[in-house]
Protein backbone atom coordinates (compact mmCIF):
# COMPACT_ATOMS: atom_id res chain seq x y z
CA UNK A 1 0.00 0.00 0.00
CA UNK A 2 1.87 3.43 -1.15
CA UNK A 3 -0.92 5.78 -0.63
CA UNK A 4 -1.23 7.09 -3.67
CA UNK A 5 -4.45 8.79 -4.34
CA UNK A 6 -6.26 7.61 -7.95
CA UNK A 7 -9.66 8.80 -7.19
CA UNK A 8 -11.05 12.28 -5.66
CA UNK A 9 -14.80 12.38 -4.42
CA UNK A 10 -16.30 15.60 -3.86
CA UNK A 11 -19.55 15.23 -1.82
CA UNK A 12 -22.08 18.07 -2.36
CA UNK A 13 -25.27 18.92 -0.51
CA UNK A 14 -26.49 20.23 -3.96
CA UNK A 15 -26.57 19.91 -7.23
CA UNK A 16 -23.75 20.69 -9.62
CA UNK A 17 -23.71 23.87 -11.00
CA UNK A 18 -21.03 25.35 -13.76
CA UNK A 19 -19.86 27.35 -10.95
CA UNK A 20 -18.87 24.59 -8.76
CA UNK A 21 -17.25 22.58 -11.86
CA UNK A 22 -14.97 25.31 -12.14
CA UNK A 23 -14.56 26.16 -8.42
CA UNK A 24 -14.07 22.31 -8.03
CA UNK A 25 -11.58 21.98 -10.90
CA UNK A 26 -12.88 19.40 -12.08
CA UNK A 27 -11.13 19.13 -15.75
CA UNK A 28 -7.97 20.34 -13.82
CA UNK A 29 -7.46 17.24 -11.85
CA UNK A 30 -9.07 14.83 -14.38
CA UNK A 31 -6.33 16.10 -16.98
CA UNK A 32 -3.56 15.37 -14.14
CA UNK A 33 -4.75 11.71 -14.27
CA UNK A 34 -7.43 11.59 -11.35
CA UNK A 35 -10.23 9.66 -11.54
CA UNK A 36 -13.11 12.57 -10.57
CA UNK A 37 -16.37 11.74 -8.86
CA UNK A 38 -18.93 13.88 -7.85
CA UNK A 39 -21.46 12.76 -5.24
CA UNK A 40 -24.73 14.87 -4.69
CA UNK A 41 -26.51 14.26 -1.58
CA UNK A 42 -28.66 17.65 -2.13
CA UNK A 43 -32.37 14.82 -2.11
CA UNK A 44 -31.33 13.67 1.12
CA UNK A 45 -30.31 16.50 2.94
CA UNK A 46 -32.88 18.31 1.31
CA UNK A 47 -35.88 16.68 -0.19
CA UNK A 48 -38.06 19.24 -0.66
CA UNK A 49 -36.15 21.66 -2.52
CA UNK A 50 -34.03 20.03 -4.40
CA UNK A 51 -35.85 16.79 -5.32
CA UNK A 52 -36.79 18.78 -8.92
CA UNK A 53 -33.72 20.85 -9.59
CA UNK A 54 -31.65 20.68 -12.48
CA UNK A 55 -27.74 19.54 -12.59
CA UNK A 56 -24.89 20.19 -14.18
CA UNK A 57 -24.48 16.91 -16.45
CA UNK A 58 -21.11 15.18 -15.62
CA UNK A 59 -19.74 12.14 -16.15
CA UNK A 60 -18.95 11.03 -12.46
CA UNK A 61 -21.55 12.51 -11.23
CA UNK A 62 -23.69 10.49 -8.80
CA UNK A 63 -26.84 11.78 -7.33
CA UNK A 64 -27.90 9.78 -4.15
CA UNK A 65 -31.96 9.69 -3.13
CA UNK A 66 -31.35 7.67 -0.10
CA UNK A 67 -29.46 7.53 2.84
CA UNK A 68 -28.99 3.28 2.91
CA UNK A 69 -27.30 3.73 -0.40
CA UNK A 70 -25.07 6.74 0.04
CA UNK A 71 -24.12 5.05 3.09
CA UNK A 72 -22.91 1.61 1.49
CA UNK A 73 -21.15 3.88 -1.39
CA UNK A 74 -19.32 5.42 1.68
CA UNK A 75 -18.88 2.17 3.29
CA UNK A 76 -16.66 0.73 0.19
CA UNK A 77 -13.97 3.25 -0.20
CA UNK A 78 -10.42 1.96 -0.60
CA UNK A 79 -7.34 3.71 0.60
CA UNK A 80 -6.42 5.42 -2.82
CA UNK A 81 -9.38 7.25 -2.52
CA UNK A 82 -9.91 11.40 -1.20
CA UNK A 83 -13.17 12.67 -0.34
CA UNK A 84 -13.27 16.08 -0.74
CA UNK A 85 -16.47 17.44 1.68
CA UNK A 86 -18.21 20.48 0.06
CA UNK A 87 -20.76 20.61 2.97
CA UNK A 88 -22.00 23.45 5.19
CA UNK A 89 -21.59 22.45 9.03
Amino acid sequence: MNGIVERIIFLTQRPLSLRDYKRFGIELLRNNGFSVEIWDISHILYPKIFNNSKTLNNAGLVVFEKKKEACLRLSKLQHRDLVVTALSY
